[in-house]
Parts: C-alpha cells; structure tokens; sequence
C-alpha cells in the first residue's frame, strides 16, 4: 500500500460563527473604475501601526482587509486612519462579516497576517504591505557594521487556496539604488516603499522624518536569496529551512485560533507511482554503454596555449572519460567525422575581451561537436562529461531517428504517439511547433507544422494551447510545457502549477523539538518523505496531476527546493494513458543524474531545434 503524502492546497475549517464574536473585519475599496490600490500604498502599512488591527491582507486589485479585535468603535478608528491617506476622497469603507470577505483564501490569509501580533519564541514576522513576512537571524546578510540585506520567507495562500512560500528581500537602499543600471531604474527604486529594521527581527514603514537605515524591497544586480527546502543537519537548522518555517507557523496558527479556523493540507493517498528502483538505475546505465559501445570519442585542444596547460587540461578529460565509461579516446586538432568530439574552448567572456573567434559558434554540418570550457567546466568535470556524453549521444540518436538511450519497447505502447514542443522565434511574440512522432519500436520523426492552408486547424490548436496563457497576463493558467497526442488523436497538455508536495514537517518538528540529533537516522523514507521521493500521478479536485522527486530511497540532510506539481489537462477527445508515460521521466540523461520532471522525448526535441535553428 502506497503511503499518503500532502501537497500544499490549504483545507481551512471555518466556523464563522464563533469568528464573527470575536473579530470585526472591514472592506476598504478604491472606487475610481480606472483606479487600483498600489503596491507602496501607505495606507497599507499606516493601518497596523494602530495595535487594535490585528490584520491587514492585500494581494492586488481594488479591496483591501482588515481584520481587528471586537470593539463597537472599530469602524470610527478604520475610517480616521483611512482618512489619513492622500487619496481618501475616492475609498470607501464599510463593516462586513467573515462571510463578506472574498474567497476563503482571503479570510485565510487575513488570519496568517494577525500572527504578527502573537509571541513565539522561534518565530519573527510582520505584516506589511498587507502581506506576511517572517524573519530568521540566521537568513539577515551582513558585513561587521551593517546590515545589507534582509531574506524573508512570504506566507502567501492563493486564489485556488494554495500556500506558496516566495522568497522576498529586503535590501539597502543606498546599495540598491548603486547597483541599478540607469537613472530611470534608479528613480522606480525611490517609489517603492522604505522600511526600518527592528532590532526584534521586525520591520515597519520609513517615516518621512526617520533617519534610520533604509531598505526596500529588491535583490540588487540579481542576486537571488534561496532559503532551502528542508534542512536537517544540524537538526537546530531545521527552522531556518521553508519547512522547519512552516511547521511553527502552522502549529502557531492552529493553537491561536483553535476554535475558530483550523488549517491543514490536502492528503493524497490514492496515485500510481513508478519507483526508480535498482533494476531501472541499471537498465538506464546499460542503454548508455550500449550506445557508447560503437562510438569513438576524441578530444580537440582548440586552445593549443602552455599558458593554460590545455595539453594536460585534455589529458584530464581523456582520464575522466576513462573513469566513468570505461573508454579509450584519442586527443589531436582534426573532428572525427563519425564520433564524439569534445572540444576544450574558453567560456564566451575570453573572446569578448580579446576580440577572437568564438569556436561556440563554430559548426560543422554532420559531426557531433561538444564544447567543455576552461573556466568553469574543467571545476566539475566529471559533471561536465557526463552532460556531454549524454548530448552527444541524443544528438546520434536524432541523425539516425531512433532513440537509443532508453528501451522505447517497455513503454508497452503499441501504437505511435506524438510529443508538440512549442519555441518561440527571437525578437518576436511568435512561436514555431515541433512534433516528434515516436514508433512502438522506437523510431521517430520530427517535423515543423507549416503554417499553411492544409494545416490551418492544427495550427490555431497550437496558438491556443501554447500562447493563450502566455499572451493573456490575466490568465490564471500556466503556460503549457508540452503537447502529447495519441493516435486516436486525443489531445493533453502538459502545463505547471502551483501546486507542490510536502513531506510530513510536522513528525520531523516532533522530533527535533525532542532533541533528535540525527533525523536522517530516525527518519523512514514512507513515513517523512513519500511526497518528495519517485514519480507519482494523482488525481486532485477532479484534475490529473503528476510530480518528479528525488530517486534514492534514503532521506535527504538538505532538499534545495521543492517538488513541483504538473497538471496533465485533456485539450481534445479523452484522456491520454499517462500513466504508462511516467517511465520516460525515470532516466538520468537528461539532468545529469536526476529524474526529468518532463518527459524526455522533449529534451530531443528542444536539441533537434537547437541543431536545426539556423538551417
């Protein structure tokens, strides 16, 4: 029996009744027609600065929440602090019960945003801007006199009642605004709302006479913040993982307004799983030596240069080869016309700087050429050669149509199924559709839909499927990742979703918080990390959804990030067999040592386009 496992759609349980005895809420709405409230609102933040509001809630768009604590003189003191705002004359303002608030999401987050106002000792967060944010020490970057910027984690539940938790940083403003790439950018920097750091790991809204450090909301010259997954090692780390967040924010929630909201998360225990098992790790390597079994491989110095040792540098690689796959190659200056070359080059800075010609660019009809750099793919060769190896290789299976790399045979298909990739034409909104038309033995074609006559209705199929939701930015449907059509010419889509598993954080809080020292130990695969482990397909609020975790069976220290959820949507006619497709996401050649999170027919199909771009 497989072991149920949750992904993060919100189950709120709501009695109204009990909320409406103890909380007022009020409906704040700009009434231009043309008019929304803005992200740097100040009224947003002016709110909370009156202790009787225990929440404010904005997420865009013309309505703003506030929740506060019963008082007949609650609406008195929401419209002076509404009259406060420059554009008072044009918002509205009336009392309105639970049940008033728009979706439950709102009503949902509305409660996060009042933890705010609650103790814990693991615990920092504010409400500002109408949204959560919560704070740890370990997260906040620092020099020895100042802090530059400060990593938050945004407890955000969605229109569809899913819990996202984005990263949202707050940076020095002077260091911000060095860091911008011209005066205009500069100038968008200085209306974004400014905050103060508290020293109790808070923040509140810069007044116009605060001298105090300064910071906004950015991540200056692109550098992103990750804040990990989950991360058990130390076991003290666990609550500056988004899990070990999450797990005090909800056991917070639940025992502050126990009888009035309960939260949990969708379980899901019924689903196909296709496991990565020993028997397919060694069936994946053996495709691989099979292919490699013909195929010579040789290694061109393209720098030639003793200042970079790029003689000894080739004979790394030579050895590297030799190490993974067990295979002689040969070193010298002249492409071998029916093997793999791999040709040591400088990364595209070198030649920008001293003006040669880029051999990235440099393409011979006919032989497969991979590129291995200098700088940064000599740092992890073994890494590097394998990408290579495994391009090379898909790149020989596309000159013959045939797929080589995987046994196309126990897919147990007996008919030809088709995969449509869709890729968008540089400079332009236009985009150009792929199909690759996959035999029951593992022979293929590729071909490009003409946008002609005799195509016209399997063309308008495309623009809607592929550019609909990229080209509507009121679309709440993500932007497709793939067709796949069957025989019978039944349609599906492959799309993302907000949606992502959990592993069991609250068993794993248990433990740390009874001063478990090794979880990993503790811990069984089943029973914390089903929803993270394998490839699973299921079915949620009447859709079929699938989702890629990691392969091995043993609980990981540290998991990056999360594992995202695919829904697989029924475009035209019936719903395709999926489920004998989740063998083509457990192979290893696609990411370089981990399962592909979409089927890899596809990873052929950008490669094709890629070979094919400039014919």
């Amino acid at each position: 029996m497989n072991a149920p496992f949750k992904i993060n759609r919100v189950i709120a349980d709501i009695n109204h009744q009990k909320i409406d005895e103890k909380f007022d809420f009020f409906e704040i709405t700009e009434t231009r027609e043309d008019k929304y409230f803005e992200f740097n609102a100040s009224l947003l933040d002016d709110l909370v600065m009156d202790k009787s509001i225990r929440a404010v809630q904005f997420h865009g768009g013309k309505k703003v929440y506030v929740m506060m604590n019963k008082d007949e003189n609650n609406l008195d003191r929401i419209k002076t602090a509404k009259d406060k705002s420059k554009d008072a004359d044009y918002l509205s303002c009336k009392q309105i019960s639970s049940e008033d608030v728009e979706r439950d999401h709102r009503l949902v987050q509305l409660f996060f945003n009042g933890l705010f106002r609650s103790e814990h000792p693991k615990l920092s967060y504010n409400n500002v801007g109408g949204h959560l944010y919560c704070f740890h020490p370990k997260w906040i970057k620092q020099t020895k006199n100042a802090i530059w910027k400060i990593p938050t984690l945004n407890v955000k539940v969605n229109w569809q009642n899913t819990l996202s938790l984005p990263v949202c940083t707050f940076s020095d403003l002077k260091l911000t605004v060095k860091k911008a790439e011209n005066n205009e950018a500069k100038t968008k920097i200085f209306d974004r709302p400014q905050y103060v750091y508290l020293g109790n790991n808070t923040m509140r809204r810069k007044n116009d006479s605060d001298t105090s450090q300064a910071f906004v909301v950015s991540s200056p010259g692109n550098s992103k913040v990750n804040i990990p997954f989950i991360k058990l090692w130390p076991a003290a780390s666990f609550p500056e993982s988004k899990m070990g967040m999450l797990a005090n924010i909800v056991e917070k929630f639940n025992q502050d307004y126990c009888s009035l909201i309960h939260v949990d998360f969708a379980s899901i225990e019924d689903y196909k799983s296709y496991n990565f098992s020993k028997d397919v790790e060694k069936e994946n390597k053996a495709a691989i030596e099979r292919a490699l079994s013909n195929v010579s491989i040789k290694i061109l110095d393209e720098i030639d240069d003793e200042k970079y040792d790029s003689k000894n540098e080739c004979k790394r690689i030579q050895k590297a080869i030799k190490d993974k796959y067990h295979l002689e190659s040969s070193i010298g200056k002249r492409p071998d016309k029916e093997g793999i070359n791999i040709r040591l080059i400088h990364e595209p800075e070198y030649y920008e700087s001293t003006g040669e010609a880029d051999p990235h660019n440099k393409k011979i009809d006919g032989i497969s050429i991979q590129h291995i750099t200098l700088e940064n793919g000599m740092q992890s060769l073994e890494e590097s050669i394998s990408t290579i190896i495994h391009n090379a290789l898909i790149k020989k299976d596309l000159q013959n149509q045939q797929i080589t790399l995987f046994d196309w045979t126990k897919t147990n298909l007996a008919e030809t199924i088709t995969f449509g990739y869709a890729d968008k034409i540089t400079g332009t909104k236009f985009y150009r559709y792929y199909f690759m038309d996959i035999n029951p033995d593992g022979t293929f074609k590729i071909t490009e839909l003409e946008h002609d006559a005799f195509n016209y209705e399997e063309y308008q199929k495309c623009i809607d499927i592929f550019e609909r939701a990229q080209g509507d930015k009121r679309s709440k449907e993500a932007p497709a990742e793939g067709i796949i059509r069957d025989s019978a010419g039944n349609i599906s889509v492959i799309r993302g979703s907000d949606k992502f598993t959990l592993p069991d954080f609250a068993k794993i809080k248990e433990k740390v918080d009874n001063g478990e020292t090794n979880i990993k130990r503790a811990a069984t695969f089943e029973e914390y990390y089903s929803g993270c482990m394998n490839i699973k397909m299921f079915e949620d609020c009447g859709k079929t959804y699938y989702c890629v975790g990691r392969k091995d069976k043993n609980p990981s220290l540290a998991i990056p990030r999360a594992v995202n959820v695919r829904e697989v949507q029924v475009y035209e006619g019936e719903p395709i067999l999926f489920e004998k497709l989740l063998s083509l996401m457990s192979v290893e050649f696609v990411r370089n040592g981990q399962l592909t999170v979409i089927p890899f027919p596809f990873k052929y199909l950008r490669e094709w386009v890629e070979m094919n771009r400039e014919k």
